[in-house]
């Protein structure tokens, strides 16, 4: 069991209904006078209002609907409603190259100095999930299960647990720089004589959501700079994986790999594929072809294009980078519809970089309507969700966030709500809400 953290925020409601008011109540939360925001098309539903029962929305209409029948009520004031966010690359359980931590002991000492109060700032953003793309075991499946039992005030949590990697291979030597806790803990490394379906059992047993592998020899330098899964490893993988239920997903960052493994079946990736002049074709091959986009969600994670982190002198061949071949290849992806959803990729307490990926997103030239669903519906399409979310629709998980101005007009309180709700529960708020 994990040692609990102070929890920065007090934000659970005190509910002021007699036992038997709540049984007659038809609704747990009502919000009326709201501005609804539509994420597929970018309409809004003007004067709307919202019923809340058991954790999913179960009304969206234009009629008023009688809060005395509901145990909590808000007068959004036509404020406007977005579904709550997704992050689906954030490394929460994971600690920093140079962090020295070797025992239990330092790990939670790190996991109540940082994880928690990071929870907390998700939230405040408007973060109702989290991806995390790789975590030390067992502290992020115990961290995820503790939040689905209303023991933590946090995103819900989908977890990998620990990624499958070569023997001494070039990603667990980047990230854990020898320390062998933090091998153990992060990461299963194979070898030729490794038994693929023991390793996949064994994650299964300690409840991850997913699976993830590193096929990567380049890490965004030259193909074959470093040794990397050999092919049948990641197809005995795949295959082994899909018969008990569990979707592979990858970290790769070169062309070509990403075609070779599209072909093995591959589910997702947890970053965008790197173009070669303005399309994604490498030695005749055309990923665009290989898939039905639906099925095969990619992550964007394009904090590193961003135009503030390049110093003065490499502006100009930057810009030029972005127009000739990263806008006119990811704009091929998303008129391809490819579901592109929004991941930072940062360390636990360390590095937001959140801003930087709007940045980017920015100057790659999506649409304040294309960021708002990388950040709400595309995720949808992440293979391991098994809830309806990311919409504001019936029957969808009420994951609700209020803003006092529309974010299709400005991105600039993009990540101000006002309002925070997951799952039909109010975790923050700076609005009255009315007990009945």
């Amino acid at each position: 069991m994990l040692k609990k953290g102070a929890l920065i925020l007090t934000l659970l409601l005190t509910n002021s209904c007699t036992d038997h008011q709540s049984f007659q109540n038809e609704y747990d939360l009502v919000i009326s006078n709201v501005n609804v925001v539509n994420v597929e098309n970018g309409t809004i539903t003007s004067n709307a209002n919202i019923a809340i029962f058991d954790s999913k929305i179960i009304k969206i209409t234009t009629k008023l609907i009688d809060t005395r029948r509901s145990t909590q009520s808000i007068d959004a004031g036509g404020a406007y409603a977005t579904p709550g966010y997704t992050n689906a690359h954030v490394h929460s359980f994971s600690t920093p190259h140079d962090s020295a931590i070797n025992s239990d002991k330092d790990y939670l000492d790190f996991y109540n100095k940082n994880i928690i109060p990071q929870f907390n700032k998700f939230v405040e953003q408007g973060f109702t999930t989290i991806v995390d793309p790789g975590g030390f075991l067992p502290y992020a499946t115990d961290t995820r299960d503790q939040i689905e039992q209303g023991n933590l005030i946090a995103p819900r949590i989908y977890t990998v647990g620990k990624v499958i990697d070569l023997e001494n291979g070039h990603f667990s030597e980047f990230f854990c720089q020898g320390r062998e806790w933090c091998k153990q803990h992060l990461f299963i490394e194979i070898n030729e004589t490794t038994d693929i379906k023991s390793v996949i059992t064994q994650l299964y047993a300690q409840g991850v959501d997913a699976i993830k592998v590193t096929y990567d020899s380049s890490f965004r330098n030259g193909l074959n700079t470093y040794d990397k899964l050999n092919d049948e490893h990641v197809k005995k993988i795949i295959d082994v994986a899909s018969n008990i239920g569990l979707p592979v997903l990858s970290h790769t960052t070169h062309l070509k790999e990403y075609i070779d493994i599209t072909s093995f079946g591959i589910n997702g990736f947890f970053h965008g594929p790197t173009p070669v002049d303005g399309k994604f074709i490498y030695d005749g091959q055309d990923f665009l072809s290989q898939v039905d986009p639906h099925l095969l969600p990619l992550v964007s994670c394009y904090f590193f294009l961003a135009p503030s982190l390049k110093h003065e002198n490499e502006q100009e061949q930057h810009q030029i980078d972005l127009t000739k071949n990263y806008t006119p290849a990811i704009r091929q992806l998303i008129n391809s519809g490819y579901p592109i959803i929004f991941g930072s990729d940062f360390f636990a307490g360390v590095v937001d970089r959140i801003p930087l990926e709007i940045e980017a997103m920015q100057a790659l030239g999506f649409s304040h309507l294309e960021i708002l669903q990388s950040l709400t519906m595309n995720a949808q399409h992440l293979p391991f969700i098994n809830i309806k979310m990311g919409q504001i629709k019936q029957d969808y998980m009420a994951d609700i966030l209020l803003f006092s101005n529309n974010p299709l007009n400005s991105l600039d309180d993009l990540f101000k709500p006002k309002l925070v709700i997951k799952s039909g529960e109010v975790l923050i708020r700076n609005i009255h809400i009315q007990s009945n």
